[in-house]
């Protein structure tokens, strides 16, 4: 059996779980039994919480930078959420960043920059087709 402070990465504890038991010592120092499929249920109800929390901590913040750079606030929203998915999508590997916001900041930017040149890319296309 092994004994995994509650907090601990979920990502490495998944794939460590290899006897099928594990036992979670909670915020409080309460210790439960979890095994299988109640480990698995356990591990995506702690991944929803953390993204929650990163999105509900930065989502208005990271929607003013896009708003700043792009100019327009449906844009701004659109880059903003396909941030957050993209990190949603890899957040095995993000959670293990020691600044997780940092890494969303810097995708917001790079999907603003792309939404710019693919701007700038449909004016010359329209300009050079009446």
């Amino acid at each position: 059996m092994l004994v995994l402070p509650f907090s601990s990465n979920r990502a490495s504890l998944l794939d460590n779980l290899l006897d099928g038991s594990l036992v979670l010592l909670g915020e409080m120092g309460i210790s439960s039994r979890v095994s299988g499929k109640k480990w698995e249920a356990a591990y995506v109800s702690e991944r929803k919480r953390q993204l929650s929390a990163l999105f509900n901590a930065h989502y208005s913040e990271l929607r003013g930078l896009a708003f700043v750079i792009l100019g327009d606030q449906h844009y701004a929203e659109e880059v903003v959420m396909d941030a957050f998915t993209k990190v949603f999508s890899s957040w095995t590997d993000v959670s293990k960043l020691d600044w997780p916001y940092g890494y969303l900041r810097r995708v917001v930017v790079n999907l603003c920059r792309d939404r710019i040149r693919r701007s700038r890319l449909e004016t010359r296309i329209n300009a050079s087709h009446p």
